[in-house]
């Protein structure tokens, strides 16, 4: 399953645009998994889309892929 990556600034319209996208993952018929990175430096966006990998695809069952920051190590895709 692929991995659509969704930047956000965390505006409420952000907001509701990612609530629609895990919205549709999260329906039976999903062809995608959803993983949302915030907007940032360049270094921090680069360093969470390495560590969500959606140039690979995602577990079956596998509807989020959440960054971590990295804060104790390495930037990690965690998967919901």
């Amino acid at each position: 399953m692929p991995i659509r990556v969704l930047p956000t600034t965390g505006s409420r319209d952000d907001a509701a645009a990612v609530g629609d996208a895990l919205a549709r993952v999260l329906a039976a018929d999903a062809e995608e998994a959803l993983s949302v990175l915030p907007l940032g430096p360049a270094p921090l966006r680069e360093s969470l889309q390495a560590a969500v990998r959606p140039d690979l695809p995602a577990p079956d069952g596998v509807a989020l892929v959440v960054p971590t920051s990295g804060s104790t190590g390495a930037p990690t895709g965690v998967l919901l």
